[in-house]
């Protein structure tokens, strides 16, 4: 479906919703002309019918996912040799609004980057707004635990990008677990982990997506460090510092839904401060002690807005001692699988 005609239809749908259910048949035929668009609006409806709104936005948002996902799959096997001053070395990753490619600069230095770049297609004022605060947003920070920017421009093609520190490692939970970290080095870890988001909440920058994937960790003359990677979605309280909110669409959900805060998977129109970030480290946290999440996944990803208010806010998980004494020889299992995974040059 083109994207006019996908907004015409959920402009439809949008606006059929808000008719009593008895009338939205006769008031679709009085709006619509097209046959066969009222054809699409009226499955769309059956199926909200069935499913609930809920539902019915979580499978339309599954099936845009799929589509931008083969378009951008298919653009990133055909890898630029440059961009900019970089000479493009392979693919490190495919995201939401963009690529990361691992490159080389060559000049005035030669250093090792990872160079992200805004897709086509992807160019809706919000989306630009969002990789140009993440850009404006890393630049400001200046931490040893958070991944640097180094410079910024737009490809040949007019596609805006930013270059930044190539991060090699892995995400902190299977690093603890290659190396077999005990609880208190994985705690000791940990701390260099919240002085990295303290010190952005001082900047009034809250990440909104931490999770082990966006904490990798090398290692420093021997000793573990971590980089806390992806602001992409990170939110700016204030002005004060030069920086941009980065806005995000009425009641729209951006994050992780396993490492969310109550308030961020409920009320997203509300907005969020730094206890979010508080509450996705506490889970990750969790996870890195017993090798489980406080809340599954799956449970989570399925619970309709009630079930997730109560799971959220009202289920206390059991304590980590107590889970680690129920499912000890599982979280074994798991924690040799992760163990088994290669070491790779991670995105920034």
């Amino acid at each position: 479906m083109d994207p006019t005609r996908f907004r015409q239809v959920m402009d439809l749908v949008g606006e059929a919703l808000e008719v009593p259910p008895p009338d939205r048949e006769a008031w679709l035929e009085q709006r619509c002309d097209d046959s066969a668009l009222r054809a699409e609006v009226g499955s769309l409806l059956a199926r909200a019918a069935g499913t609930g709104l809920e539902g019915l936005t979580a499978e339309l948002e599954a099936q845009v996912g799929r589509a931008a996902a083969r378009v951008v799959d298919a653009r990133v096997r055909e890898v630029p040799e440059r961009i900019g001053p970089y000479r493009i070395r392979h693919v490190l990753g495919v995201g939401g609004m963009g690529v990361v490619y691992a490159a080389r600069q060559e000049e005035p230095l030669r250093r090792d980057v990872a160079v992200k770049v805004l897709q086509p297609g992807t160019h809706a004022p919000r989306v630009i707004e969002r990789f140009a605060a993440e850009r404006r947003t890393l630049a400001a920070l200046d931490h040893p635990y958070i991944a640097h920017v180094f410079d910024a421009g737009t490809t040949e093609h007019g596609l805006p990008y930013l270059a930044m520190e190539a991060v090699e490692g892995l995400p902190i939970i299977p690093y603890c677990d290659l190396h077999r970290l005990d609880v208190a080095a994985r705690i000791r870890l940990f701390l260099k982990v919240l002085a990295a988001v303290q010190y952005a909440h001082q900047k009034t920058v809250i990440h909104r997506d931490l999770k082990p994937s966006n904490i990798l960790v090398t290692e420093v003359d021997g000793e573990p460090a971590p980089k806390v990677i992806d602001f992409g979605i990170a939110r700016v309280d204030s002005p004060d510092h030069g920086l941009s909110t980065a806005h995000t669409a009425f009641g729209a959900v951006l994050g992780t839904i396993e490492y969310m805060s109550p308030e961020q998977a409920l009320s997203p129109a509300e907005g969020v401060g730094t206890r979010a970030d508080v509450y996705s480290l506490g889970v990750v946290l969790y996870e890195l002690l017993t090798g489980v999440l406080p809340f599954g996944a799956e449970v989570l990803r399925r619970a309709s807005p009630t079930e997730l208010e109560r799971l959220l806010g009202e289920t206390e998980p059991l304590p980590p001692s107590r889970r680690v004494a129920a499912d000890g020889e599982n979280a074994v299992e798991r924690a040799r699988a992760r163990a088994s995974e290669p070491r790779r040059l991670s995105r920034a």
